[in-house]
Parts: C-alpha cells; sequence; structure tokens
C-alpha cells in the first residue's frame, strides 16, 4: 500500500513531480510535448525578464507549463486541472493554470507568462500569435467578436512582456 502524502498548502511541485502528475493522470504524449514546448517559451521569457532584473516565481511558472494541459484529454481541462491542483493542495499553482484558457484573464505576472507562452505554441511548434488563433477559432469554434477580444489582450500581454 502506497501511504500518499498531502502537499504542503501553496507548495509547487517539482518538475520530477510534475512528470509523475502527468503520467499518473494518464496524459498523452503529445500533450506533454506540447507542455514542454511550452516551458521552453516560459523560460526564454524569465530569462529575458531576469536580464532586466525583474523577478518572477520561476517554479511556478515551469509547474505550470508543465501541469496546464494535464487533462486536455478532457472536457472541461483548465477547470478539471485547476481544481485537481487546488484539491492537491497546490493554490498558487492551480489559478494559473485556471488562467491560462480562454475564459479567465490572467492578472499576474507569472499568469500572463504562462498565459501567453501557451498562446505561442501550436501542438508541438512555436508560431505566431495569428497562426495561434487562427487555429484555436477553428478548433474550439470560437466567435470573430470573442476571439478578436482574446487575440488583442495576447497582443497587449506580448507588447508588456517585451516592454519590461
Amino acid at each position: 500500500m502506497v501511504k500518499q502524502v498531502a502537499a504542503k498548502k501553496d507548495s509547487i511541485p517539482a518538475k520530477k513531480e510534475c512528470y509523475k502528475l502527468l503520467k499518473e493522470n494518464k496524459t498523452p504524449d503529445n500533450i506533454i510535448k506540447h507542455s514542454e514546448v511550452v516551458l521552453r517559451v516560459v523560460l526564454n521569457i524569465i530569462k529575458k525578464l531576469e536580464k532586466k532584473g525583474i523577478k518572477t516565481d520561476k517554479n511556478l511558472v515551469v509547474s505550470a507549463a508543465l501541469l496546464h494541459d494535464m487533462f486536455k484529454h478532457k472536457p472541461n481541462h483548465v477547470s478539471a486541472c485547476e481544481k485537481y491542483l487546488k484539491n492537491k493542495g497546490y493554490a498558487k499553482l492551480a489559478k494559473v493554470v485556471g488562467e491560462h484558457g480562454l475564459r479567465k484573464l490572467p492578472k499576474s505576472l507569472e499568469s500572463k507568462i504562462m498565459f501567453y507562452a501557451d498562446k505561442r505554441v501550436n501542438e508541438d511548434k512555436v508560431v505566431s500569435l495569428e497562426k495561434r488563433f487562427e487555429y484555436l477559432k477553428k478548433r474550439y469554434s470560437i466567435p470573430e467578436k470573442e476571439i478578436g477580444r482574446l487575440y488583442k489582450f495576447a497582443k497587449k500581454v506580448e507588447n508588456e512582456l517585451k516592454g519590461f
């Protein structure tokens, strides 16, 4: 019998633990590959911010990058993942993951980094925001007005991250 240890409140799982969670939840390999490319984009953004003297909670964003689509193979993957992580004791991580989708707009710097990085990766390729939003519009049948609003927000985040 394996004893389950509850996470400390607001702890952040290490990379190794993230991969364990992905495996336990039967996350498909293609989703893991997508998340690894999102992680590379995240690390690139953080590196640029650090060069400008801007600090971020790197561990939080790294974990979010790896786990943000853990339940992509299930309906309502963003809220399902947010709830799962919150129940595991990862409240801060759950919030960042919960703001990467298309329903909640991110507020914190870490959430914006995660949101933007995810919007730059289509499957396992880094693409422009334009290409990614074209894909999102078709894939999820998002109305033109809504996709336009989300695209504008993503461009605003892009400019904000470049402006630091």
